[in-house]
């Protein structure tokens, strides 16, 4: 098996067993600044079938890899896990990835690995750069206050709390993205973000809570009809207050969740709004969620991962054609140079 030559793009591939029902697929990996990783980088694949066979289990040269030569069973076991890991990073994978015998129909899947110790890159998250790009993420973090207050909350955001600030601008990213039936985005129904320091609703790693356009529940209520969005009735268990929730169904993972309080409502520039809290989950079936992810928090306090959900949201993206872009990256953390003796 030759490693891959990023320069003359030759493929590594897997030996063929003696029949011909066999499949392919492509595998890139990504960092957490989006890029492909280095030329040469030493990536650890671990490929297993929907039988829980280990198909593949050895180290290739990155960014990309062909692998041919699959088992194809045209069942669920053509249902794939791929897994990858390099030194410094954590590992990352996907399933299902569906084989198919069909070389027109090879899948390619894009990884994105996040180093093991990161630091947040907001340089294109910025108020002046938010500001001179016209980004309706700006308007939002304004929230009804003056452009010198905003902007000088945001910057002690951004510094003093990232995982807050990349969990604002994830959801600001989702909202700006997702879209309705009538093709608008959700984010110009959420009028005000509560960024009250002294509140229990101020902004976390995990959520913010403001307040959006009440004809927003009623989007979702036509979203849920349409069957693109899926609605919690038994929301007020684990949101104290809450009327009614709304998630999305777009992905397999890393789907956004709008919930409201019907009850706390407020007039903002004329326009009649109910409070919201809107967040992203790890996973989209909603027992799954409430297991694995919500009760866990209860019991110990925890909080979900922004960067997590970033890496979750832009490989779900990657599969469906859709990029997720929020504007900050995350990059390997900067070794301090030794004191010298």
């Amino acid at each position: 098996m030759a490693g891959f030559d990023y320069l003359r793009g030759r493929t590594t591939t897997v030996a063929p067993p003696n029949n011909n029902k066999t499949g392919s697929v492509v595998l890139n990996v990504f960092d957490g600044n989006r890029r492909l990783v280095a030329p040469g980088t030493k990536l650890l694949v671990r490929i297993i079938d929907g039988n829980q066979k280990f198909i593949v289990d050895r180290y290739y040269d990155g960014p990309s890899i062909r692998f041919d030569g699959l088992p194809f069973y045209d069942n669920f076991g053509d249902n794939y896990t791929i897994i990858v890991w390099t030194d410094g990073y954590k590992q990352a994978g996907f399933t299902p990835v569906k084989i198919s015998n069909k070389p027109e129909e090879t899948p390619t899947l894009d990884l994105m690995l996040l180093p093991s110790k990161y630091s947040i890159d907001f340089s294109d998250a910025s108020f002046a750069a938010l500001k001179a790009a016209n980004s309706p993420v700006y308007f939002l973090l304004l929230s009804g206050d003056t452009e010198a207050a905003a902007e000088a909350r945001w910057k002690a955001l951004m510094k003093n709390d990232p995982l807050t600030a990349a969990c604002i601008l994830n959801i600001a990213t989702t909202l700006s993205e997702a879209r309705l039936a009538s093709g608008s985005p959700l984010l110009p129904f959420v009028r005000r973000v509560i960024f009250d320091a002294k509140s229990a609703d101020k902004p976390s790693q995990s959520r913010f809570f403001g307040y959006a356009d009440k004809r927003l529940k009623e989007e979702l209520d036509v979203e849920v009809k349409r069957g693109t969005w899926h609605a919690d009735p038994g929301s007020f268990v684990f949101h104290p207050g809450s009327t009614a929730s709304f998630r999305e169904k777009r992905f397999g993972e890393a789907n956004m969740q709008v919930t409201f309080y019907e009850n706390d409502i407020a007039t903002i520039d004329g326009v009649v709004c109910l409070k919201v809290e809107i967040d992203i989950d790890y996973y989209r079936d909603p027992a799954a969620h409430a297991i694995l992810e919500v009760l866990p928090h209860l019991l110990t306090g925890g909080a979900s991962d922004p960067i997590t959900v970033y890496q979750l949201r832009w490989i779900a993206g990657r599969r469906t054609g859709n990029d997720f872009l929020p504007p900050y990256r995350v990059v390997q953390q900067q070794q301090k140079p030794a004191k010298k003796k």
